[in-house]
């Protein structure tokens, strides 16, 4: 079984681990953008397994998926910025969220354009559409494309290239996990078990507690008894 480590130097103000289930992407609007500069920033074309259990599959070149054989459909993925809870606001780069004044997030996302009401459509290159007016260029979130903490935790993908997990330690002795889809979405933790251990200089284990499900039933705590800064922890 994959160990996930924590280090704890100073206390977080929040706190958090994640896990994955599919979620159904929604496109998101982005500003719009003419032509010429969507030409100028426009990212390759990358190729990934339909399935949607095999996301985490990205290839650069035409094939067949390595886990289910099947054909690979082109993609343009690109990095941007975008607001933790407004995902309909996409930027180029950092800054805060007009909406919220949050920090804005990085994420991989999903590239294309669309002509009038055929929004079905998602066309892989910008250009003119057939009334002759600009395609509109389009947002749609990935699994696995955000992989931001959400709790100022420590974010990790789960052995299972499906889940994630992010830890943190909200106060002294206690640390909570929290569970999240593929798409960083919350999950109960009502299904999952788990424990945390304590480790050494040597990441040799010392003590052992177990994971709890917290009240409201969206995360797990563990009591640390004794626990001191700095603290290594493993969660499994």
């Amino acid at each position: 079984m994959r160990r996930l480590v924590f280090f704890w130097a100073v206390l977080l103000s929040c706190a958090g681990l994640l896990a994955a289930h599919v979620f159904a992407a929604l496109p998101a609007q982005a500003p719009k953008a003419s032509s010429a500069a969507a030409e100028q920033k426009l990212p390759p074309l990358s190729y990934v397994c339909p399935m949607v259990q095999d996301a985490e599959v990205i290839e650069d070149k035409p094939g067949l998926c390595r886990k289910c054989k099947m054909q690979l459909v082109p993609i343009r993925l690109d990095s941007k910025f975008s607001c933790p809870i407004h995902p309909a606001i996409v930027r180029d780069g950092p800054g805060t969220c007009p909406l919220d004044k949050r920090e804005l997030v990085r994420l991989t996302l999903s590239v294309y354009w669309t002509c009038g009401s055929e929004t079905d459509k998602k066309l892989l290159d910008p250009g003119k559409c057939a009334d002759g007016q600009a395609r509109k260029i389009q947002y749609e979130a990935r699994a696995h494309g955000d992989h931001n903490s959400k709790h100022g935790g420590q974010f990790f993908m789960a052995s299972d290239n499906w889940h994630h997990l992010e830890g943190t330690y909200p106060k002294a002795g206690l640390f909570r996990m929290h569970f999240y889809d593929d798409f960083t979405k919350p999950l109960t933790a009502k299904d999952f078990s788990g424990t945390i251990v304590v480790l050494d200089a040597t990441d040799k284990e010392i003590a052992s507690f177990p994971l709890t499900l917290a009240r409201g039933g969206q995360t797990m705590e563990a009591q640390i008894k004794g626990a001191t800064l700095p603290l290594k922890t493993a969660a499994k």
